[in-house]
């Protein structure tokens, strides 16, 4: 097939070459100059058309979404969704348009082609014939040949590299169970022959590919993207989002934890994407929060264990703007690869507390759950969250918080004390560690039947609380009294 294009295009050549080689420098300079033209005012005239056309085509693909999509539309009534799906619409209408307007110019310029041939003077040989330059034709003949076929093969070219782009992508991030049969037959039986073309194609990425890109290039938040960019983030996200899909969260491994950052790297990537996930994660996070489906979407469940975790999350994502989505996105994949990485996702849905809070603490996803954390401020409640599987812990041995001062005044005070003594980083933060073995100390005193992991994670939730600027400021039942509400700030089950 990259034979047949390749001879279709050497036709246009021959044929326009054999034209103006007869007709000679004068004319041939004419209808160059003339299609030039065309070229420049299509490039004009598209842009200043497609608003009339926009709202015309959005709507009918809308239609065509809603009926195949079904709870598509609260979606598309977002208003942010609604302008990016827009500007989506032109960035793939424009190129066409352009090819459109140019085809009717530039049989409009046939006139001016004609008045300018008129217009020519004529030089006479001895026997009184025109004199024709043929070489000087010939080389306008390439010209017009050369405009031409950049012209009509720019927009097919580039849809082609889209469709060839957004096939790749999706299969190198989608799972191996995905059938991608059809792709690969619609791959390599329509598109890679067009893009395979000799000669062709590297005439199209040096001087085509541009236009293409400057048509299909629109400005969002003051950002330029271009359709081959978002094709190449959706395309990436849609096959990350099948691979994840394809096994339950709690059967997660490597090539699930590298998708969730793949997804996070995505909307880095691409401006729009980062305007509507920021708008529908914000949208999900408060109906989720109310108790609501979000676009027919129930809450996620994350099991017993996680769902502490997972409202924190719905806290934060819940005031996430275009802005901060990209951090507070990588934060979550960070977070959640952690989560695969330490095995963490298999003991979500389990009922054992103490066992979840064993692996929080021993596996070194603490530590470096809390190092990812640390970078986004906004991510305090999901540390929190973390840290407060041992404050249940405890609190399920000891009973209410509220009593805490009259039943367990002792145990609080040397908490206190503890507090106070415990070591401080440079940084002016106290060492969770050596606030943990003292806290060991202090419990086994006390005959409180709480494991190693539960202490550690509550020496850090401790920590990350109090500073020793403040605690050398307070006096014992101050630090108490913080204690009991920090304690009772903690929702149980």
């Amino acid at each position: 097939m990259e034979y047949g294009f390749l001879i279709a295009c050497a036709f246009i050549v021959i044929v326009n070459l054999c034209i103006f080689t007869y007709r000679g420098f004068g004319k041939g300079l004419v209808r160059l100059i003339t299609l030039a033209v065309a070229v420049g005012a299509s490039y004009l005239l598209s842009r200043m058309v497609m608003p009339f056309l926009l709202l015309s085509a959005i709507r009918s693909i809308e239609k065509l979404l809603i009926s195949s999509v079904p709870d598509s539309e609260a979606i598309l009534s977002n208003p942010m969704v609604e302008e990016a799906f827009s500007k989506l619409v032109q960035m793939i209408l424009l190129p066409a348009l352009f090819c459109v307007i140019y085809s009717i110019l530039s049989s409009i310029s046939t006139f001016l082609y004609r008045w300018g041939c008129r217009m020519l003077p004529q030089r006479l040989n001895d026997d009184g014939k025109p004199v024709v330059n043929h070489w000087g034709g010939l080389l306008m003949g390439c010209g017009v040949a050369f405009l031409t076929l950049m012209v009509y093969i720019m927009p097919l070219y580039g849809y082609v590299d889209v469709a060839t782009t957004a096939i790749t992508t999706l299969e190198e991030h989608a799972s191996e169970t995905m059938d991608t049969t059809k792709l690969d037959e619609i791959n390599e039986t329509y598109l890679l022959p067009i893009t395979e073309t000799p000669l062709v194609t590297p005439l199209y990425e040096k001087l085509g590919a541009p236009v293409f890109a400057s048509l299909s290039t629109v400005e969002w938040n003051d950002e330029p993207t271009d359709l081959r960019n978002e094709t190449y983030a959706i395309s990436a996200i849609a096959g990350d989002v099948q691979r994840l899909s394809a096994k339950a969260p709690d059967a997660y491994e490597e090539p699930e934890a590298l998708a969730i950052e793949d997804i996070a790297a995505s909307i880095d990537h691409s401006p729009m994407l980062r305007a509507i996930l920021a708008e529908l994660l914000s949208g999900a996070a408060h109906a989720w929060q109310s108790g609501g489906d979000f676009a027919g979407l129930p809450r996620p469940d994350a099991g017993e264990n996680g769902n502490d975790i997972l409202d924190a999350f719905l806290e934060v994502f819940s005031t996430t703007t275009p802005a901060n989505i990209g951090v507070d996105f990588n934060t979550f994949s960070g977070v959640l690869s952690l989560a695969v990485k330490h095995d963490l996702m298999q003991m979500m849905t389990g009922s054992q507390s103490e066992d979840f809070a064993n692996v929080i603490a021993s596996t070194g996803f603490l530590a470096e759950a809390k190092l990812v954390l640390a970078q986004n401020p906004r991510m305090a409640p999901v540390t929190r969250a973390i840290t407060d599987v041992g404050m249940r812990l405890l609190i399920g041995e000891l009973g209410v918080p509220d009593a805490y001062k009259s039943t367990y005044g002792e145990l609080m005070n040397e908490m206190s004390t503890v507090l106070q003594q415990t070591k401080v980083k440079e940084d002016g933060m106290l060492d969770a560690d050596d606030l943990a073995h003292h806290l060991e100390d202090v419990m086994a005193d006390h005959d409180v039947d709480v494991d190693e992991a539960a202490v550690t994670l509550i020496a850090h939730s401790l920590a990350d609380h109090f500073t020793a600027d403040e605690l050398a400021n307070m006096t014992t039942d101050e630090i108490v009294d913080q204690l009991i509400a920090q304690f009772g700030a903690v929702e149980m089950p």
